[in-house]
């Protein structure tokens, strides 16, 4: 069997059901927001303002909940909830337009990819992976100079922070961030500079088109045996990779 790499981006929505509310109703936006599940089981997503005060996934569960479920047992009930984090809005899950919203992320990742070659596929209403691997070898295998203008220098200046972190080289900040594709050292670091770079390019499409939806995008490079099953879903392929070199997020 041979080997090959790939490179596969992991998009995930922050707070998904909250980030979802917030589209519709931008006056929620920096406000301490929680989702109810319809079967008194307590808050199924909570803001980041919520989480500063304390409120987590679980509370607001009922009180027949709280009393038989392991889990729920030291959770808060909804009035101490809003007690301990004051102007918290509670609303209730409405699947259907989670439904419509988590296509609508679909369809963006499928018009932004149309002319990668790549594979996507959709594991929740927020997860969805996918195979650039494709794109990536194409960029590599041009010739110097030629790499196409989004890949070709470093993301501007104010993505740097976010990724600092992550650049495999060591050096100061702005010499980081102008760092041509060609000059990244070793097949592994110019593989996770393309898909770096792809991960940032999909990470605006998508705020820009969903009216600002929070995302994180994670970049995978590893080995990969040729001869794994083809059908095999992308999120199982990450965990069975032999050697994973390279495998972070880019957060919003």
């Amino acid at each position: 069997a041979g080997w090959k790499m790939r490179c596969i981006l992991h998009v995930d929505v922050d707070s998904f059901y909250v980030e979802a509310e917030r589209v519709r109703r931008p006056d929620l936006k920096n406000r301490p927001v929680a989702v109810k599940q319809f079967n008194s089981g307590g808050f199924a997503a909570v803001s980041y303002e919520a989480k500063a005060k304390g409120i987590r996934k679980g509370d607001g569960a009922g009180a027949r909940g709280r009393a038989v479920i392991s889990f729920l047992r030291d959770k808060k009930s909804e009035h101490q909830a809003i007690k301990d984090c004051p102007g918290l809005v509670v609303l209730p899950m409405d699947t259907d337009y989670y439904r419509f919203v988590s296509r609508q992320i679909l369809q963006v990742l499928t018009k932004s990819t149309e002319t990668w070659r790549a594979k996507i596929e959709k594991s929740s209403y927020d997860d969805y992976y996918i195979d650039v691997t494709g794109r990536v070898t194409k960029e590599l295998a041009k010739k110097e100079g030629e790499i196409s203008k989004f890949l070709s220098a470093y993301p501007p200046e104010e993505d740097a922070p976010k990724i600092a972190h992550l650049i495999p080289r060591s050096g100061d900040l702005k010499t980081k961030i102008k760092l041509q594709v060609s000059e990244i050292e070793g097949e592994i670091g110019r593989w996770w500079a393309c898909g770096v770079r792809m991960a940032l390019h999909l990470q605006k499409k998508i705020m820009s088109k969903t009216d600002g939806l929070s995302i994180s995008i994670g970049v995978s490079i590893f080995d990969l045996n040729y001869d794994l099953d083809p059908f095999r879903p992308l999120f199982s392929l990450l965990s069975l990779s032999f050697s994973s070199r390279l495998s972070h997020f880019i957060p919003t």
